[in-house]
């Protein structure tokens, strides 16, 4: 091969003519020897290669055919990169192809290849003649990124003029009127801008866009409301979308949890609100009384589903929607944000494209150490005391009241049945066992999740296709299982260019059975919880626990004729069958039609129906049958007959639940562009309803095989084998019926001036069956606006250092709304046990004026762009009020008994800051990029009618559920100061400003002074600041990534030694190790002495003093993953396209705390979260 080069000396116009001559000679040198020529052509040549330099195809060919290439380094400067497949094909053939769309040609003479510029031919000249009478004509074209996948709302812009064309869904545009000499600028939020010069492009256009360099991976797909998609760039609202691959750095079954540390404004809270039920908030909490979780959208509609049937692997992407601008288009339901759920889908005009996935995920088994609880020693030693004070003689006394091991012991020592010696080694023995080994032995394994998914998916012209199965198998820490299947149905059919038809279906299959235990320490005698009870003697046979009865009674009660009464908690779960199924079917059916330029019209219908099915079956030999059967036996000691008022058999109580709900929505959507104007708008309405129904009831002396049951008696009272007090048969039949109905209108508008000024627009009205009497009072309307200006587009921006600079703004109203509340009165109907006639109790007062909460919010931000997009982030400010909120209001208690009534009476207001930052620092073979999320938020109550709202001892308990008082956090804790233990070892508070233990006035002063007076506020119980740091470090085709999360300022309470609780029967605390227990021990230890009788008040003013109130800020490790991904130009015998295998250790612990007690503040008192380990694959074909 030769690069043909001027030589010293030699003109460049006598280089030029040597070539000519060359070429002519060689001409007729072929001429002459063509039949030499035929023969020497037919050599057969092989090639496979991908975007690669012409030269390097020249290479191969020499090689392989021995033929030389002769050319000029100026002639391959504009030479394109080649890719070509070919298997034994002529060499003719093989370098037609490779010259095909080149700007050169090429001659054979003899065994050389000589390779010139490409002359214009007389139709080329035609053309230019042409074009220059005509200059302006119709560019099309589609853009995709590099797999593929379409790019729908991608601006196409001809350079220097201000209109804009978008791409439609399928990534299509459309440009006429463009100028020969023109050059397209093709940009898309989250990809390199990309400059195609039309002259001599090849119609119609394929371009394809790269991800621009440190650009944040959660901004590469559209911003999806779940009414509309639009690029990110003409959004004023604040919103955070995060990726397949973003979710998937995460293991696990529950998609929200993979949100957890990856996005900005979001919150995971461990508290105990019965209105919370997902467990994370968006910038915080909107409402007191009323739901605490964000609107669940999933392809466009409202989920009233668990959220743990949606299968991971289905997930495309997921849309946190912040402010009021991006969420109010959902109303009445979006006052605490909204989360909005694409799932994949097949695209027209996709290859076929199948990805399998399979992930193994192993869980440790639950520290039950990390509980506090007395030693078994320490326990002991209690009762011991107890026992001589007296304190069990009560239930010594009564013959059926179950007693611990410890005290039967010494309760025999007392009655003389064992001597002082037997009791002291008996003792002794329990004081060495502690139950959480059995506990680990016998109820708890390591859990085992196993998650296989398929994925199908592709399009031709008119239709798009997708069929995806997924299965998840379970075992659960306490050997609980569950199955679950999940099968997606979607299909696109576009009959012709202005149609389309969507369907969808998504069904949900799961089945769930019980383990072998409720929970830890839920196996107590008497309610009393031991630690060192066993469960399994020496060659593992179950042991008897007297849990409800003493085991001397249930001996001889029944004189043998009652069944066994014995409880042994180790064999319990082979007697019983607790499972529960779920279907879940979610059919979409929807109609697409262009109408006009830029206009369309869409019609869609969502059904929705989820059925849960309980079946809960306490075999006859269960302790929870033979309990159940013996209770309500009757005797006759006479002659030795025994009634069964509940019969001899299984019990069967069976629940049935089922929602459905319908959606129906019309919709008008425009998105057009015409000069220096761009316009993107919907108007639509939608009608939905919503139906919940229940049914539950039990069945008694049930036989699966032949299948039968007998009747009881629900209605009459039977006395009771143990005490004879009368009491009725539970499991009367119970019907539920709850139907909900709500219609909107909505729109949403954004106009766009010079693609540099933006302004939006929402508009929303609902109305509901259950609130307001009057037709005004039915409907809600709720609004938003915005504003945005692209500060880099400006002649005057002109910094070297920064690429990218948009300013915006919003303000707006969402709203907020509690299903279970109604403006009208609500009752329960039933039948008096006595009287057998029908009642009907009011539970729900009649409430004229109840409505929805609302939510006002404004939000301001920046997003940035560094010079090469090597850092780029946003940062963003808001202040938000809700107003109108639930709570108590004065009410006539003689109308309805309660002094109080639910109205929209509260207020709270609360604002934040959010920064995401993310880099890239190192770019070469090694690629280390970094993300930093940081928030800052903070929500405090503003109004609230009651008493205690104004009393900061309201908040002298842990800060685990909303305790609204105000001008404080909604999650707060306050404490009593602490003065130290006296000389006696009781615990001292402040009293008029002095040391106290005068309790009750110490309390009282609490109650009325607050702060002013002998408590101080410790602060919120929720984190101020919250966020991680992401990193991720490339080489080659390994990655390694790690997060860490941190939440900072808040504050929780230490669970503590409670005596009042000690003595009841509670698990205790070591602290009891370190109690006062000499004069002396005052000056090193703050854990009171053990007095009795107990001050009930003093262990109530010890747990919620200062000391026990500690500092919870933290660092914690969320997860590591390591995956190693091949492709098939790396391997050619590989069989798919790509694989990734992942390794992935998630839960990891705290590595830095502000505590030194080494408590989880998140989780004090509370089994940890376990470690997590997965490993898995995924592979495209």
């Amino acid at each position: 091969m030769y690069d043909i080069k001027p030589r010293n000396g030699m003109p460049i116009w006598l280089y030029h003519k040597i070539l000519l001559i060359m070429r002519l000679t060689t001409v007729l040198l072929m001429a002459s020897l063509i039949q030499v020529s035929a023969s020497t052509l037919a050599q057969k040549i092989t090639l496979s290669e991908k975007n690669v330099p012409l030269v390097k195809v020249f290479e191969q060919i020499r090689a392989q055919s021995g033929f030389d290439f002769m050319f000029n380094s100026a002639t391959l400067k504009d030479a394109k990169q080649v890719t070509i497949t070919v298997k034994n094909e002529e060499l003719k053939q093989v370098l037609d192809k490779i010259f095909d769309r080149q700007p050169l040609t090429y001659e054979i003479a003899g065994k050389s290849v000589i390779v010139s510029k490409r002359e214009p031919s007389l139709f080329d000249k035609l053309g230019s003649v042409i074009q220059n009478i005509v200059r302006d004509f119709t560019v099309k074209g589609r853009v995709t990124d590099q797999d593929g996948k379409s790019l729908p709302n991608a601006s196409i812009r001809v350079k220097g003029k201000n209109a804009v064309t978008n791409t439609n869904q399928n990534g299509e545009f459309e440009v006429k009127d463009v100028a020969d000499d023109a050059v397209l600028q093709v940009s898309y939020v989250g990809y390199k801008t990309l400059e195609i010069p039309v002259k001599g492009a090849v119609m119609p256009l394929e371009i394809k866009l790269n991800v621009a360099t440190g650009e944040l991976e959660e901004v590469n797909v559209s911003y999806n409301t779940g009414y509309q998609t639009l690029p990110k760039e003409r959004a004023t609202g604040s919103f955070t979308i995060i990726d397949n691959k973003t979710l998937n750095q995460q293991a696990g079954t529950n998609i929200l949890k993979r949100l957890e540390g990856v996005t900005n404004g979001l919150q995971f809270i461990n508290k105990q609100d019965r209105n919370k039920k997902l467990g994370l908030a968006i910038r915080g909490f909107s409402s007191i009384n009323g739901p605490l979780d964000p609107l669940i959208v999933l392809d466009g509609f409202i989920y009233e589903g668990n959220i743990e049937n949606i299968n991971p692997n289905d997930v495309e992407n997921i849309t946190i929607l912040k402010d009021a601008a991006a969420a109010s288009i959902w109303g009445a339901r979006a006052g605490n944000g909204v989360i909005v759920i694409s799932t994949v889908k097949g695209r027209l005009n996709q290859k076929l494209q199948i990805r399998a996935s399979a992930n193994v995920l192993v869980s440790e088994k639950p520290d039950l150490y990390a509980i506090p609880q007395l030693s078994s020693q320490d326990y002991v030693s209690v009762e011991e005391f107890l026992f001589n004070k007296g304190y069990f003689n009560s239930a010594i006394a009564t013959p059926y009241m179950p007693l611990t091991p410890a005290v039967e012991i010494l309760n025999k020592r007392k009655l003389k049945l064992i001597s002082a010696a037997d009791s002291a080694k008996l003792i002794q023995e329990l004081a060495a066992t502690d139950s959480r080994k059995d506990y680990l032995k016998y109820f708890y394994t390591k859990a085992l999740t196993q998650q296989y998914a398929t994925n199908i998916r592709g399009g031709s012209t008119s239709n798009a296709y997708t069929f995806a199965v997924g299965y998840d198998r379970v075992l659960g820490q306490i050997y609980e299982r569950f199955d679950k299947l999940n099968i997606r149905l979607n299909n696109v059919y576009q009959p012709f260019k202005n149609l389309s038809i969507n369907t969808g279906l998504y069904y949900t299959n799961t089945k769930g059975t019980s383990g072998r235990l409720n929970s830890f320490q839920s196996i107590a005698i008497n309610s009393r919880t031991v630690p060192y009870l066993k469960f399994a003697d020496e060659n593992g046979n179950a042991i008897a626990v007297n849990s409800k009865y003493r085991g001397s009674y249930t001996d001889t009660a029944g004189v043998g004729k009652l069944l066994d009464w014995k409880y042994y908690p180790l064999d319990e779960h082979k007697y019983t069958d607790n499972n529960v199924a779920l279907q879940e079917y979610n059919v979409n059916l929807g109609l697409q039609y262009r109408f006009w330029k830029g206009f369309n019209f869409e019609a869609t219908y969502q059904y929705q129906k989820q059925q849960i099915e309980s079946n809960n079956i306490s075999g006859v030999n269960s302790f929870a049958a033979r309990d159940y059967i013996n209770t309500f036996s009757q005797l006759n000691r006479t002659t030795g007959v025994v009634k069964y008022n509940v019969p001899v058999g299984d019990i069967f109580r069976i629940g049935l639940a089922t929602l459905k709900s319908y959606t129906l929505r019309g919709q008008l959507n425009y998105n057009g562009s015409w000069g220096i104007h761009e316009l993107n708008g919907i108007l639509g309405a939608e009608s939905r309803e919503a139906i919940n129904t229940g049914n539950s009831s039990t069945l008694y002396g049930y036989k699966a095989d032949p299948l039968s049951y007998a009747n009881v008696d629900f209605v009459n009272s039977f006395p009771t084998f143990v005490t004879g007090a009368a009491r009725t048969i539970d499991g009367t039949p119970v019907i539920t019926d709850l139907n909900n109905r709500a219609a909107s209108l909505y729109t949403n508008v954004a106009y766009t001036l010079l693609g540099k000024y933006t302004a939006s627009l929402s508009a929303r009205k609902d109305g509901s069956n259950i609130f307001g009497v009057n037709t005004n009072d039915k409907w809600k309307p709720l609004w938003s606006t915005g504003l945005a200006w692209k500060v880099s587009k400006e002649d005057f921006f002109n910094f070297p250092w920064m690429s990218y600079l948009n300013l915006r703004a919003t303000y707006g109203h969402s709203g907020n709304v509690d299903l279970s509340r109604s403006a009208l009165a609500v009752a329960s109907y039933g039948t008096n046990t006595v009287s057998n006639l029908p009642y009907a109790r009011v539970s729900v007062l009649n409430n004229p004026e109840l409505r929805w909460e609302q939510v006002a919010m404004f939000n301001t931000g920046i997003d940035f762009a560094l010079k090469g997009d090597r850092i780029t982030g946003s940062v963003e400010y808001y202040k938000k009020k809700g107003t109108g909120l639930y709570g108590p209001a004065p009410f006539d208690y003689t109308a309805g008994g309660s002094n109080t009534i639910t109205k929209n009476v509260a207020n709270i207001k609360g604002e934040g800051v959010e920064v995401s930052l993310t880099a890239t620092p190192v770019d070469r073979e090694l690629r280390w990029s970094t993300s930093l999320i940081f928030n800052y938020s903070d929500t405090k109550v503003s109004e609230y009618f009651s008493a205690q709202s104004k009393q900061l001892s309201s908040v002298l308990g842990g800060g685990n559920v909303i305790t609204p008082v105000i001008g404080k956090s909604l999650y707060s804790i306050a404490a009593y100061k602490w003065g130290g233990l006296d000389a006696a070892g009781r615990p001292q508070g402040y009293l008029d400003g002095k040391i106290s233990i005068d309790y009750p006035r110490i309390i009282d002063e609490a109650t009325l002074k607050g702060a002013d007076g002998n408590i101080v506020y410790v602060g919120s119980a929720a984190p101020f600041y919250t966020g991680s740091f992401i990193n991720s470090f490339s080489f080659r085709q390994i990655t390694l990534s790690f997060n860490l999360n941190y939440k900072f300022d808040y504050y929780f309470r230490r669970p503590a030694l409670s005596y009042t609780a000690l003595i009841a029967g509670g698990p205790g605390h070591p602290d009891y190790a370190k109690r006062w227990q000499q004069p002396g021990d005052e000056l090193h230890t703050n854990v009171p002495a053990f007095i009795y009788p107990n001050n009930a008040q003093s262990t109530g003013f010890y747990l919620n003093s200062e000391v026990n109130a500690l500092k919870a800020d933290h660092v914690r490790l969320q997860y590591v993953s390591l995956s190693y991904s091949l492709n098939k130009e790396q391997m050619k015998k590989l069989p798919f396209r790509d694989i990734q295998l992942g390794l992935n250790m998630s839960n990891c612990g705290i590595i830095w705390r502000a505590n030194n007690e080494a408590l989880d503040p998140d989780n004090a008192g509370l089994i940890p979260p376990v470690k997590v380990y997965a490993i898995g694959f995924t592979a495209n074909f």
